[in-house]
């Protein structure tokens, strides 16, 4: 169960981004842009209550809040704070623009931007979203395997598809992309050979003649 399932950026160049959210071991850290994005927020998109199996909580309707600047913030960086947990009470993920400058007391400071809260997507992506994350080691335990799952668009993920995937460390393998039959969705599959690597950072996006057709999605995977 969660309150929010990823973190949803457009960055300043229009590009469209997703980094699901994890209950980490350890503290994380994450710069995500270092330009003012277009706009971001922590968005739950699974909405049935199966998902969850909880009739308590109801994590199924737990809002998006979609934070769209509408000034000029000034120098900075956006931050992504996830934070052990040992249960579903405590809020772990914090999300925030983090100016260069250090404010300084007394002094005002003049900054605009909208909030959408919303059960619906904040935003209608030009891109295909991405529906699932699912991680795990290969039979063999050398290697890392990634599935990622895409919402279904038989248009614009039909034929000439091809898979961008790379990471701060090791090296990637075996990138496949194919349809899933039984529901529809495109499936890209690849794996991790971490060459003693601690942490990497990842990055895979599908393209089509060059062009992106999916969301860019962001993941840190840490040898725990």
């Amino acid at each position: 169960v969660h309150d929010s399932e990823g973190l949803m950026v457009r960055m300043e160049n229009g590009e469209w981004v997703w980094r699901p959210l994890i209950n980490p071991q350890a503290l994380q850290i994450s710069v995500l842009a270092t330009e003012v994005p277009r706009g971001f927020g922590l968005i739950q998109r699974k909405r049935d209550l199966a998902s969850y199996s909880d009739v308590e909580a109801d994590y199924h309707r737990r809002p998006n809040v979609w934070v769209q600047p509408t000034s000029d913030w000034g120098p900075g960086e956006l931050s992504l704070i996830e934070i052990p947990t040992a249960n579903e009470y405590n809020d772990n993920i914090v999300v925030f623009w983090k100016p260069t400058d250090v404010w300084e007391p007394g002094k005002a400071y003049g900054v605009s931007y909208n909030l959408r809260w919303s059960l619906l997507p904040p935003a209608t992506p030009t891109v295909i979203p991405i529906a699932e994350t699912r991680s795990g080691k290969t039979p063999d335990k050398r290697r890392q395997l990634f599935v990622i799952d895409y919402a279904s668009s038989e248009e614009a993920l039909s034929g000439g598809v091809e898979a961008s995937i790379s990471t701060s460390a090791g090296t990637i393998e075996n990138p496949v992309v194919k349809r899933n039959p039984e529901t529809g969705t495109t499936r890209l599959t690849f794996e991790l050979a971490a060459d003693n690597a601690s942490v990497a950072e990842l990055r895979a996006l599908l393209t089509k003649g060059g062009q992106p057709v999916s969301e860019t999605w962001l993941y840190r995977w840490r040898a725990e």
